[in-house]
């Protein structure tokens, strides 16, 4: 089963094309799932939004800076 959705494969393609393997973007996708859905918090978030919305915002940000890290660990190398 495929997981690396649009969302994440964009995010990967527009910021992190050259740095993150596509391969990687499966399980990235799914620890970061993970942890969006053990973390989120409704109550945070841009008032109005409904709550896909503010999940989507919250699930972005969390690949981004997943993505980040990966990238820093692998210039630390």
């Amino acid at each position: 089963m495929k997981i690396d959705g649009p969302l994440a494969c964009r995010i990967r393609e527009q910021d992190f094309r050259d740095d993150i393997d596509a391969d990687e973007v499966e399980s990235t996708v799914i620890d970061v799932l993970g942890r969006c859905f053990r973390c989120f918090d409704l109550r945070k978030g841009r008032e109005g939004a409904s709550a896909e919305a503010r999940f989507l915002t919250y699930f972005r940000s969390c690949l981004r800076r997943r993505f980040e890290d990966r990238l820093r660990d692998q210039e630390s190398r």
